[in-house]
């Protein structure tokens, strides 16, 4: 066992991080990882024009595409996108584990984002595209609008939950529709800020996280784990139940390892 937690943790992880100028690719990055390892922009202006490696560790990649609805700039990016998607390992498989493609709660036109989608990444993914591909929804604090945000409990009010409800099934529904692949359904997430002079709570973070851990595979899942910030008990217990299925080892061990872990969230 303690071998093949070994072998585990040189397992090399990449992570494609795409979405158009404003939907805070920055701060979810931040909000995953605990690491201001990628400017918040305040403008429209994309902070990049290539897609931009950033090495967590030497087994971990995060690739944060460049921001897109740009007009011709687009053509480029694309272009860009598709040769990552292409790539591969030294096993000749995909390079890229996971596509995180994020949307914004208060973008009313996704055209480019579903041409994206459906067009670029979902043809060019070669194994399993609706497992390897999550489509998130950020700032939830912004559906419809702030004013509806309960800040105190800082989560969305019903008035929010029912706008953001329909538009993942809707955005599940046209992707189905135009490619034939039934994505997961979307997660509306807020990544939240901070920085020394101001900081907003980020929402539903945990569950992101639990979704990336599930699109990757099984053997990539301890690297990628142990570089999220402030992991729940529930992320825990979803990448232990899945680093349990490649791992040989009793049940009634995994079971009384996973009641000393969990033992020290009390």
């Amino acid at each position: 066992m303690i071998h093949q937690l070994e072998s585990l943790k040189e397992q090399k992880v990449n992570i494609l991080i795409i979405g158009g100028t404003g939907v805070g690719k920055s701060s979810t990055i931040n909000a995953l990882f605990g690491k201001n390892i990628s400017k918040v922009g305040d403008n429209p202006s994309p902070e990049t024009m290539e897609i931009t490696n950033y090495k967590l560790d030497n087994n971990i990649t995060l690739w944060d595409s460049p921001g897109l609805g740009d007009g011709i700039k687009d053509i480029g990016h694309k272009e860009k996108i598709t040769s990552l998607l292409k790539e591969q390992d030294v096993n000749g498989n995909m390079l890229i584990d996971c596509i995180l493609v994020i949307l914004s709660a208060n973008s009313k036109d996704l055209g480019t984002e579903y041409e994206l989608i459906n067009n670029i990444i979902i043809p060019n993914v070669s194994s399993e595209p609706e497992k390897h591909v999550i489509v998130s929804i950020n700032k939830a604090d912004e559906a419809l609008s702030n004013r509806y945000w309960l800040k105190e409990k800082n989560e969305p009010s019903n008035e929010q939950k029912e706008f953001l409800e329909e538009k993942t099934q809707d955005i599940r529904k046209r992707i189905y529709e135009s490619t034939g692949i039934n994505i997961k359904k979307p997660i509306y997430y807020s990544a939240g800020y901070n920085d020394e002079n101001f900081s907003e709570p980020s929402y539903n973070i945990d569950n992101l996280m639990i979704y990336i851990l599930k699109s990757i595979p099984k053997e990539k899942v301890v690297n990628t784990m142990e570089e999220f910030e402030n992991i729940t008990k529930d992320v825990l217990k979803a990448g232990l139940e899945l680093v349990a299925e490649v791992v040989t080892v009793a049940k009634d061990v995994f079971k009384g390892i996973l009641k000393g872990i969990f033992s020290l969230f009390k």
